[in-house]
């Protein structure tokens, strides 16, 4: 028999040996998972003992062939036919049933698997590296850097590595506190001629979009609005229909893809659909308020439109139906009246408007009362305004761009475009972070981002690969900026994908912050503590909205937790509050344990693709059990690294919790009371709006799966300008 038949005749029969000795054990790892994720130490005790017991025994070899370490191209393309012992093919076994647990989201089984194939061959960075990525979803980033440390000081993996790791690491610095400190430089630039190509002429303002990642350009000198996206290429030139333009300013987009344009010669407003026709206009008649020159615009949560008037040296105020509410910043007894104004910025109490004639910003309510001022003295020529983070103002002045601290009143320059600025008229942050700046005379649109973002690259992870359809791939990916801000946006021309190094030419892509088809997968947390049992009305009244808010737009799994948080598969929530009354009273024990509940809620949703999010049904009590195993930080950084945003709903509104508020805000979820005048509804809806930063990837593969026993590894690079990022995945067809 040939030499070459009997070593597949052997590696045959010792993998199929190791696959039914293996498949039950994992199969009962992960159905411990799903019941309750804190059990994995003890499973892992239990396997040690068996590792153990088999590393004692004799070891037989044969040449098989299994993943060696390439230090050329990183520790994840890896193949090469080597003698091997009996061991190797054991731990591949292993391996290649972790990666599979890994990508429907069980981590802790993959945990378990990792290791076990480590114990069989402890030097082997792929399984490392493997172990790395398995700890650090499971929330363990400390475990995490342990072993991703040990593969890059073997110099086998590639700088992608060691950028994750140096990220993860920025993260966690108290430099990552202090971001406003860090330079802006620029990234790119959109002139607004190129040769033959006219994209815009004096701008007078830019804006973010963030449903789509990119920016709206007023361009006064051709009457258009250009929609760009985020790479800086435009993707449309709206004129205003049938009846043009006539001196674009400003634009204001809303959340639901219309936008208000203000036109400063034709004296009005128009609000515009998504498509660019005009829906409606209004201002310039004497009971409409009598608008004699637009040019800046704001608005506030409450529904309400504010509006510049050069000429008039004052402020509007409108409804979004365009019913004129009322005049600000006309003189009186307090307050000597505005000079013309500028730029305008609101916040949720207060008005920022940009004295233009008196080089300083005047603070108003929303009533129109004056409050006080700031940067008389420190401006030079005030244009544009902006508000950053409810705190900052940034002041577009003249040849540099400014920032103002609210609290303090003090301001300091953030650029001036390396001495290039003529005529900054108005700057804007996009969804990703980077700040953009019009410049009027110079005519172009400049992108700026923190110095650290630039050189150290984009975050970039692939979560999940779904391979049970192969040849056709699948894989989730997510994109973070440096300081860990979603990056949306992005277009295919952004995405470099290589299938066992060898270049995916097509691929479709997807992203979960533009498509509404997207579900919402989400888990409702309910507390079985005493003082909820004496609240049923409130909390059964709770589960019942909750489950009537995600009708049509994804799927809810109810947990009670209690001392053993359990899963209830049948619960919506009851008309009849005596029998919730039975329900609960069953559930109650003192001794409730919201890590463990909130870890097993989170981890119900990890095999599921699509917006995630856990509800937390609370009193807001806490007890001496509420972070037993896991502090507040350790679950905030287990939900964020799996994309899983976190929202407390008090049924109380005078009682709230310090650590639940601190989770939903590190997660990008907010605190919720149940008695608000909206109840629940649009709950859904917010958590669809949240930006993420995933995309799906799909595309057909063209590699060898050897029936489902092949390791095929996918590299992804993201280039977005002079920022990029990239990352070192891989995946198992199903067995076959």
């Amino acid at each position: 028999m040939p030499k070459g038949f009997c070593s597949v005749f052997i590696f045959f029969f010792l993998s199929s040996f190791v696959h039914a000795q293996v498949q039950p054990e994992h199969a009962r790892i992960q159905l411990e998972e799903e019941r309750d994720p804190l059990l994995s130490k003890e499973i892992t005790d239990v396997i040690d003992a068996e590792r153990a017991a088999q590393e004692a025994s004799p070891v037989s070899t044969s040449p098989l062939t299994v993943p060696m370490p390439n230090p050329n191209t990183g520790v994840l393309r890896s193949t090469s036919t080597q003698p091997i012992d009996r061991n190797s093919v054991l731990a591949f076994e292993e391996f290649s049933w972790g990666v599979r647990a890994f990508h429907n989201g069980y981590y802790n089984s993959a945990l378990v698997n990792f290791e076990k194939a480590l114990g069989f061959v402890p030097k082997n960075a792929l399984y490392r590296l493997w172990l790395g990525f398995a700890n650090y979803y499971a929330g363990l980033e400390e475990s995490a850097l342990a072993q991703w440390e040990t593969v890059i000081n073997e110099d086998v993996a590639g700088y992608w590595l060691q950028s994750r790791v140096d990220t993860m690491l920025f993260r966690s610095s108290p430099y990552y506190d202090n971001l406003s400190q860090d330079t802006w430089a620029e990234r790119g630039e959109t002139p607004g001629r190129s040769g033959r190509i006219l994209r815009f002429l004096r701008p007078t303002s830019v804006v973010a979009d963030n449903l789509s990642g990119g920016a709206y350009v007023a361009s006064y000198g051709t009457n258009t609005v250009a929609k760009f996206d985020v790479n800086g290429a435009v993707l449309v030139r709206y004129s205003g229909g049938l009846v043009q333009f006539d001196g674009p300013w400003d634009v204001l987009p809303l959340d639901d893809g219309r936008f208000f344009v203000s036109e400063f010669r034709s004296k009005r407003i128009s609000l515009m659909s998504h498509s660019g026709f005009r829906l409606k206009t209004f201002g310039s008649l004497p009971n409409e308020g009598g608008l004699t020159s637009p040019q800046y615009l704001a608005s506030t949560e409450d529904g309400y439109l504010y509006v510049t008037d050069w000429a008039t040296k004052r402020v509007l105020k409108y409804d979004f139906n365009g019913k004129f509410i009322m005049t600000i910043g006309e003189p009186s007894p307090l307050f000597e009246g505005l000079g013309h104004p500028g730029g305008i910025a609101a916040s949720a109490t207060e008005l920022y408007v940009v004295d233009v004639d008196r080089r300083r910003v005047c603070v108003f309510d929303h009533y129109g009362n004056y409050l006080y001022e700031m940067g008389r003295g420190e401006l030079i020529s005030p244009e544009g305004l902006r508000l950053r983070k409810g705190k900052y103002l940034i002041v577009a002045d003249g040849t540099r761009v400014i920032e103002g601290n609210i609290e303090d009143k003090t301001f300091i320059p953030i650029t001036d475009l390396v001495g290039k600025a003529e005529n900054i008229m108005q700057t804007a942050f996009d969804a990703n972070g980077a700040l953009l700046v019009t410049d009027n005379k110079t005519n172009r649109l400049v992108y700026l981002s923190r110095l650290s973002s630039i050189y150290g690259g984009l975050s970039v992870e692939i979560r999940r690969i779904m391979s049970d359809r192969f040849p056709n791939v699948v894989m989730e990916v997510a994109v973070q900026s440096r300081s860990g801000e979603p990056v949306v946006g992005l277009q295919p021309g952004n995405f470099l994908l290589y299938d066992n190094g060898h270049p995916v030419a097509s691929f479709n892509l997807g992203a979960y912050d533009n498509e509404p088809s997207i579900p919402v997968q989400a888990s409702l947390m309910v507390e079985a503590s005493p003082e909820a049992l004496s609240m049923v009305d409130l909390f059964a009244n709770g589960i019942g909205q909750l489950n009537q808010a995600i009708l049509g737009k994804g799927n809810l799994k109810t947990f009670w937790i209690s001392e053993a948080p359990m899963e209830d598969i049948v619960f919506t929530g009851y008309d009849d509050i005596e029998g919730y009354r039975q329900k609960v009273s069953k559930m109650v024990n003192p001794n409730w344990r919201f890590d463990a509940g909130l870890r097993m809620a989170a981890s119900a949703l990890m095999p599921r693709a699509g917006k995630q999010a856990v509800f937390f049904l609370t009193t807001g009590t806490q007890n001496g059990y509420a972070f037993n195993q896991y502090q507040p930080a350790e679950l905030a950084t287990y939900l964020k690294n799996n994309g899983i945003m976190f929202f407390p709903i008090y049924v109380l509104p005078t009682q709230r919790n310090e650590f639940y508020d601190l989770i939903s805000r590190e997660t990008g979820g907010h605190s919720l009371y149940l008695y608000r005048p909206q109840g629940m509804n649009g709950v859904i809806d917010a958590v669809k709006k949240v930006p993420t930063g995933i995309y799906t990837i799909s595309y057909t593969s063209q590699e060898n799966d050897d029936f489902g026993r092949s390791y095929i590894t996918t590299d992804l690079e993201v280039v977005l300008q002079k920022e990029s990022g990239k990352t070192v995945s891989g995946y198992f067809a199903p067995l076959r």
